[in-house]
């Protein structure tokens, strides 16, 4: 009887407790924060991989610096705050900007930003060298940060700051808000950039990621010179590595705690979320601004959050130049020092040049690499020799629009003007250079008078199958074996014979002493400017254009491939492209 009696009254104490539980705990429970919307909206506006863009060329897709303000101040308008940065490469890249040393954005920042416009440092910040960037910062020509450079000497130390932070007073008067703001560089840029950049160290880029929670009323805002891609309607940051390790780009939005990647240094139009983070690139030249948009909200404690909203793309060249822009470009166009308008060459075609597609040879890249060989022979007065010009395919910036060829035009083809120099390879040493070439992640080799047939060893690899040298002119084509010559001198730059941007400084080991001393020789552009002249006009045919083509693709082993891989060599001999018969040194083929 007593045991029922516990029993019972245990059951009544855990069906009471369990009311009081559901009555009463609610009231003790603490209530969710209420947020309120301000009205208020903040919008970070952004451009990156610029590269000195400040003329308009609407044959090349290029908008200008006034239609860029234009765009800037419509933005300025439509939002309550405004914050304009950049993703770095800013002002290296246009002749105009290389000749000026982009001194009219001096005069032009004071329109956009306040004057005041923060920006991640790109490998190209450091194509006019040290001297030149470190007086770039102290005249805020930009604000720059860069957490990942380390300079070697204390005093270079304060020139870039790891992070600048951004006060916007709300429109109550009483309340700021806070935008954190660091850099990272890309860290490619020490292989890009050589010898200019001997002056720092970089460390990776994961090292000094902030990880901790934004306090209230601060937003957290990455700008990173650092690639991104999109992956369908997701953005994706593309890999690095930095002496044989991982960068860990890809871990930025999860392992860190921005709340949103302004990107550039790729050229892609980027524009989405990973991790519930916005990431944006500009593409590049200015035809594109980044907007990403907060609303900002507050709460009964006074605190005061960034609600993200939405980003996208805004097209630059929709806009009309803005007024104030022009006059001073239009001023700084007309300055008879730089004789900008000076007529070189009439195009009848457009000549495109770009990193949609960079594993070919070009026309552009024939006319650039010819003009190099055309000037050792002038200054050697030798007519003799195999010689031929080469570049990288990024030295190159720009093609040549159909209509007159301007110095301002032809100076945007070859924007970094640089000092030739020239070595003597052997035939079989060309091939190698050339087959180097065309592994280049960065784009194909450029040269010119050439015809190339070359196999895909595998997914990534290219093989020189077949190289000739192309001689004569749209009448009479004459062709010769590389590896039956004996010597080729080659001309190029001397950045490249460095070994800088992925070339072989070892095939480089035999100067033409009596070229490479001549103390008035001139550089890469002033060659280009004198070749051009002797031209009346160009055309997309031109005979000196390469001529290449894939003649085995890459096919993975099977039976039969293997089969066929065993039949005996003469057999093999008839599969060759007829063009490719006749195994005499020389050739005459009629077009």
């Amino acid at each position: 009887m007593f045991t029922k009696s516990l029993h019972m009254k245990n059951r009544i104490f855990l069906l009471l407790s369990w009311v009081f539980m559901v009555a009463y705990l609610p009231l003790y429970a603490d209530t969710p924060e209420k947020w309120e919307d301000m009205n208020e909206t903040v919008a970070i506006l952004s451009f990156n991989d610029f590269h000195g863009a400040f003329v308009e060329n609407k044959a090349l897709d290029i908008p200008g610096i006034a239609r860029m303000v234009s765009c800037i101040k419509a933005l300025q308008k439509k939002y309550d705050h405004v914050y304009v940065v950049s993703a770095g490469d800013n002002l290296s890249g246009s002749y105009f900007s290389d000749q000026t040393r982009g001194a009219v954005w001096k005069e032009v920042k004071k329109l956009i930003g306040n004057g005041k416009i923060v920006s991640a440092l790109g490998n190209h910040e450091f194509d006019w060298g040290k001297e030149f960037a470190i007086k770039s910062y102290k005249d805020r020509d930009f604000y720059y940060t860069a957490s990942n450079m380390v300079p070697k000497d204390t005093a270079d130390k304060a020139a870039y700051p790891h992070y600048w932070n951004r006060t916007i007073r709300l429109k109550n008067g009483k309340d700021n808000i806070y935008i954190y703001t660091q850099g990272l560089m890309t860290m490619e840029t020490k292989r890009k950039s050589g010898e200019r950049t001997d002056w720092f160290e970089m460390e990776m880029p994961m090292k000094n990621v902030p990880t901790t929670t934004p306090p209230s009323g601060r937003l957290y805002l990455l700008l990173g010179h650092i690639g991104t891609i999109m992956n369908g309607s997701t953005p994706e940051f593309m890999p690095e590595s930095y002496e044989g390790k991982d960068c860990q780009l890809a871990e930025l939005p999860y392992k860190s705690t921005y709340d949103a990647f302004v990107t550039g240094h790729s050229h892609n139009e980027v524009c989405g979320l990973i991790n519930k983070k916005p990431v944006v690139q500009a593409g590049c030249y200015g035809r594109k601004i980044g907007v990403i948009v907060y609303k900002l909200e507050k709460n009964p404690k006074g605190e005061i959050r960034f609600k993200y909203d939405s980003c996208y793309l805004e097209d630059v060249m929709k806009y009309d130049p803005d007024p104030a822009t022009q006059a001073i470009m239009d001023t700084w166009i007309n300055k008879p020092e730089y004789n900008f308008a000076q007529k070189l060459t009439f195009c009848n075609d457009d000549l495109k040049y770009g990193r949609e597609n960079m594993q070919q040879f070009t026309p552009i890249g024939a006319l650039v690499t010819r003009s190099y060989a055309n000037y050792y022979r002038k200054r050697m007065k030798d007519n003799y020799s195999v010689v031929y010009g080469i570049s990288n395919y990024k030295g190159q910036r720009s093609g040549l629009s159909k209509g007159s060829v301007t110095k301002l035009d032809a100076g945007n083809v070859l924007p970094l003007s640089g000092q030739l120099v020239a070595f003597e390879l052997t035939g079989r040493e060309f091939i190698k250079l050339i087959e180097k070439g065309i592994n280049n992640p960065d784009g194909w080799i450029q040269t010119h008078d050439l015809m190339m047939q070359y196999s895909r060893e595998n997914f990534t690899t290219l093989k020189v199958e077949y190289l000739f040298r192309q001689d004569g002119d749209s009448y009479e084509t004459y062709f010769e074996r590389f590896e039956d010559i004996p010597k080729v001198i080659v001309v190029l730059e001397k950045y490249l014979a460095d070994g800088n941007d992925g070339y072989d400084k070892t095939l480089f080991t035999k100067p033409v002493s009596s070229f490479n001393s001549l103390p008035d020789r001139k550089k890469t552009t002033d060659v280009f400017f004198e070749y051009l002249q002797t031209k009346e006009e160009l055309n997309k045919d031109e005979p000196i254009y390469p001529q290449f083509n894939l003649i085995r693709p890459y096919k993975p082993k099977t039976a039969s491939s293997e089969k066929q891989a065993s039949l005996p060599a003469d057999l093999l001999q008839d599969i060759r492209p007829e063009s490719m018969y006749d195994e005499r040194p020389r050739m005459s083929l009629q077009p």
